[in-house]
């Protein structure tokens, strides 16, 4: 009985080693080249009986973003010939569970609660998945290759697989998560009328959200101007029309905010921002009239009119062979270069400057009789006519008393 015992544990250690070489063979002939690497499944313990396998299939190897922050679910589907406490054995990551009497022991069991490979694939269930269901949905958190394979290949009586394990070859490959993106910037400057500041029109084309939330984005802009004046605005317009005061450099800042929080912003002005140069959007100067002929020029009753040209240096008209005689019709004695000659007037030639003078024009003092002895004469005349009156009329007042 020992013998025979002995006999059927060689066997049996025989069969396993078979069945493993087996399998690797089965492996590098089924694998394509650039396959992903083949993996055991998470928990697998490995003592399982030598004729078992077990492979496991999602059925979306690329899922699509759910708003910003998760991906739809995938659907895991395990393919195996294990059931009851083979299945139980042959993983340690199952999930126990107390749910009926007596208490203190564990009667249930479900699927993982999260696919852990470390530097790989990293998902987490979604719904309580009995170890007896073939399905169970995963959220998948972490991408990387998907090809869980463990046990061995079944032949047939010849001694062919019964399946191809490229079946199994498979690659979790995660989208990007939907960002926002920020158009391009530009800005357009117009000219005001009569004597009003231009305008600034800024946008922003080509901004996007792939989550294509509702409500709308919001767009909230801050417009540096010349000597930090500061233009902004927040709404759902792509677009904002400042109305400028200044040329010069102009820096904008732009926020773009999705109903979910998530925002995207350009880099603040005092962090290299970006920025533009506008010309053509101040308001026009109004030019002040200068001083016309006869006008004035700043000073009342004084009129200005245009100096009078040099005299010609040709004379024309005339009687035809008769020379031209140049009578000067002023005498500016500075002018005059020998005081022999400064009594006789110039007929010829042009005047030529030999020296400068100020001329100040002053009031003549007043000259002759004075006023004033006259005045106290007839003032002197005045008391007295005035003292005789007064004196007359008190001789009359005496006379009639009597």
């Amino acid at each position: 009985m020992a013998a025979g015992r002995i006999g059927r544990q060689i066997g049996h250690r025989t069969l396993m080693v078979i069945a493993v070489a087996s399998l690797a063979v089965g492996s590098l002939l089924a694998a394509p080249a650039g396959a992903a690497t083949q993996l055991d499944p998470p928990g697998w313990t490995g003592t399982a009986p030598p004729t078992a396998y077990i492979g496991f299939t999602v059925d979306d190897p690329s899922p699509n973003p759910i708003g910003r922050t998760e991906y739809e679910p995938v659907t895991v589907t395990r393919t195996t010939n294990l059931s009851g406490q083979d299945l139980i054995d042959a993983f340690d990551n199952w999930e126990e569970l107390d749910l009926e009497p007596p208490t203190g022991d564990v009667d249930h069991w479900r699927w993982p609660p999260v696919w852990d490979e470390p530097g790989g694939v990293q998902m987490t269930r979604l719904d309580d998945c009995d170890i007896s269901d073939d399905t169970c949905r995963y959220a998948v958190t972490a991408d990387g290759d998907f090809f869980y394979f463990a046990g061995a290949i079944p032949v047939d009586g010849n001694g062919d697989p019964l399946f191809d394990l490229s079946a199994y070859d498979q690659t979790l490959d995660l989208v990007d998560l939907p960002q926002i993106t920020i158009g391009t910037l530009n800005a357009v400057g117009t000219p005001g009328v009569n004597g009003a500041g231009g305008t600034i029109h800024l946008t922003v084309a080509g901004t996007n959200d792939p989550a294509d939330l509702d409500p709308p984005l919001t767009y909230k802009w801050v417009l540096v101007g010349p000597r930090s004046k500061i233009y902004t605005s927040e709404g759902t317009d792509d677009f904002f029309n400042v109305t400028a005061e200044m040329d010069g450099v102009y820096c904008i800042e732009l926020t773009v905010t999705a109903s979910d929080g998530i925002f995207v912003e350009t880099p603040k002005c005092n962090a290299g921002g970006s920025t533009f140069s506008i010309t053509g959007v101040a308001p026009a100067k109004t030019e002040t009239p200068g001083p016309t002929p006869g006008g004035g020029g700043g000073i009342p009753g004084i009129g200005f009119s245009n100096p009078t040209g040099r005299a010609p240096a040709t004379l024309t008209g005339g009687t035809p062979g008769e020379s031209a005689t140049v009578i000067w019709l002023w005498r500016p004695e500075w002018f005059q270069g020998s005081p022999a000659t400064r009594e006789v007037p110039r007929t010829d030639g042009q005047p030529k400057v030999t020296g400068r003078a100020d001329i100040v024009v002053r009031s003549p003092s007043p000259k002759g009789a004075s006023a004033g002895p006259w005045l106290a004469g007839v003032g002197i005349f005045g008391l007295m006519g005035g003292g005789w009156v007064v004196s007359r009329r008190r001789r009359l007042r005496m006379l009639a008393e009597l």
